[in-house]
């Protein structure tokens, strides 16, 4: 649900509930969405509670506080606060979307060791918006607490299998091209900064990127320059050191190289037309 200003929607566990045959070592205990469209300085700062708190990025960014480190939580991404966490939460693109939902119970530490379950952002894929809605009817209802809290689980699940993140590869890459368009510009732009951006393994990242498209990240990331530099070449009169550093060159002359190994011309023949050798 999206709106022009700002919302909250929130959803609890009834705080009288019919005595459970066998209680929950784990139970929903809330689930809702930040939705902010409007830039009004919002932030939250919520007290230690005993509680695991699941962020799953929708569209935007947030800032997540996570032992005195400021993370970016970026579309596809979660990130946790554990049991006695201060939560400091703000937004940094707009407009934001981010769904959440807090579980706890006599088993929640165990639960979170075997889960492997850590506070810092990571990719997993889309966010299961569709899962999150129906858990938020399920727990206000004071007779359905283990469908919701089973609905917590599978969220969980999916939120720490190593298998979600396969799943959406293809996700993934496109993440990558989308993150290459916008910083391909600047030359200190590497692969190794793509990883760190989208807080993945820079091997994993590799791998899924070409599988998914069939190039590898390096050529698909010179391409993206040495196409936008034929371009520059083609319709204007730029210099042709200037054109390097638009297009993320770290030099005119390896500009001059790459024109070389790639068309066997120089860019002065290439702007006077001349046909590529090979």
């Amino acid at each position: 649900m999206h709106t022009k200003n700002n919302n909250f929607p929130s959803y609890y566990r009834p705080l009288e509930r019919r005595r459970e045959v066998l209680p929950l070592p784990v139970s929903a205990i809330g689930c809702g969405s930040f939705i902010l469209q409007k830039d009004d300085g919002w932030k939250s700062e919520v007290p230690p509670r005993p509680l695991l708190e699941l962020f799953w990025g929708v569209t935007g960014n947030g800032t997540f506080v996570i032992e005195d480190k400021e993370h970016l939580l970026r579309p596809g991404e979660i990130c946790f606060y554990l049991p006695g966490d201060v939560h400091r939460i703000s937004y940094r693109r707009l407009p934001w979307e981010c769904m959440w939902m807090t579980v706890s119970g006599p088993l929640l530490n165990e639960m979170i060791e075997v889960m492997g379950i850590r506070r810092e952002p990571r990719f997993v894929g889309e966010c299961p918006q569709s899962l999150f809605e129906k858990l938020a009817m399920e727990i206000q209802m004071p007779d359905r607490q283990r469908l919701a809290s089973s609905l917590a689980y599978e969220i969980l699940v999916m939120a720490t299998d190593p298998a979600t993140s396969r799943r959406q590869e293809p996700v993934l890459a496109h993440r990558c091209i989308e993150c290459m368009t916008e910083n391909f510009s600047d030359p200190s732009f590497n692969i190794n900064r793509l990883a760190k951006i989208l807080n993945v393994n820079r091997n994993h990242l590799s791998r899924s990127f070409s599988e998914a498209r069939e190039v590898t990240l390096t050529r698909y990331l010179q391409t993206l320059r040495f196409q936008k530099a034929l371009s520059l070449l083609r319709k204007t009169s730029l210099p042709v050191a200037q054109i390097a550093e638009d297009c993320g060159f770290a030099s005119a002359s390896y500009l001059a190289h790459c024109l070389q190994k790639e068309m066997g011309i120089s860019a002065s023949e290439f702007r006077k037309g001349k046909e590529p050798r090979f």
